[in-house]
């Protein structure tokens, strides 16, 4: 019993590992600049980690801390999807939380993502 979701070729979507790099260098940013306040807040809420074993303060951290980075003008970029950076980081940061505090596969984030990309697409085009 094959998943359709299965049928994409991995290597056909594995250029979604470069909206990761680029998404968790604007969080590492929101983290460590002195300018941000709300990622410190729900980083001491996460138990002071990155990822900590509770999914939904992890996702929290991960995509608020991008969105002020961006938000305050911080020197990194954000991958947009739909024309939107904001759009991009809530696209694929939450599930990097999922990824990281369950224990999922490299392949099971990106088929995830590209399933992210396109709800997102629909929604925004109508």
């Amino acid at each position: 019993d094959v998943c359709s979701s299965d049928l994409v070729d991995i290597e056909e979507i594995r250029f979604i590992n470069e909206a990761y790099k680029v998404n968790l260098e604007l969080f590492h940013e929101g983290l460590e600049n002195p300018r941000t306040t709300f990622a410190r807040q729900l980083l001491a809420i996460n138990n002071g980690k990155e990822v900590s074993d509770d999914e939904q303060k992890t996702a929290s951290l991960m995509c608020n801390a991008a969105i002020e980075a961006r938000v305050i003008g911080l020197d990194k970029p954000a991958m947009s999807i739909t024309g939107s950076g904001a759009h991009g980081i809530i696209a694929t940061m939450p599930l990097y939380a999922a990824y990281k505090v369950n224990g999922y596969t490299e392949e099971q984030l990106l088929r995830a993502t590209a399933l992210s990309y396109l709800v997102c697409m629909y929604i925004k085009e109508y």
